[in-house]
């Protein structure tokens, strides 16, 4: 039983080898997306593109940390 435990075990963990690169190229992705449309209409501020990216809204800069409007 050792020995199929141990095919199971390697087939699972490239499994979640593989799910892993997955999301990363996925991610890769977008964040090469955002920036060429970023690129495409000429120069921004990195917060901007910080903002953009994480999905903030630009009027959370100053308010407190856990306020319910900016999430």
């Amino acid at each position: 039983m050792g020995f199929i435990g141990d095919i199971i075990k390697t087939i699972i963990n490239w499994a979640v080898f593989l799910a892993m690169i997955g999301a990363l190229k996925s991610a890769t992705l977008i964040m090469a997306g955002k920036a060429a449309t970023a690129h495409q209409r000429g120069l921004i501020s990195l917060s901007d593109l910080n903002r953009g990216l994480m999905g903030k809204k630009k009027y959370c800069r100053n308010r407190p940390a856990g306020d319910p409007r900016c999430k």
